[in-house]
């Protein structure tokens, strides 16, 4: 994901950080706009199920210790493992 400088800039005042924008593309509404741009919204619901998955995530953070993923140049993951 590329952020925009004016974009980082805003993140900067609104105290919010550069990794609440990707949780908000995966998580959040999407809604088309005019100019061919997409604005997306985390509700209230979205917010419910990223927390689920950020508890899950972090039950099982000593068991992702030493995992990997190999990712191609187009940014599609091919595989994922662990480090033996």
């Amino acid at each position: 994901m590329m952020i925009t400088q004016h974009a980082r800039k805003r993140l900067k005042q609104r105290a919010i950080p550069d990794a609440m924008a990707s949780l908000i593309i995966n998580y959040g509404k999407e809604m088309y706009q005019k100019g061919g741009t997409y604005k997306y919204q985390l509700t209230k619901r979205d917010a419910k199920h990223l927390k689920q998955d950020l508890n899950r995530v972090l039950n099982h953070l000593d068991s992702l210790s030493d995992t990997y993923l190999i990712e191609s140049e187009d940014g599609r993951i091919i595989t994922v493992g662990h480090i033996i």
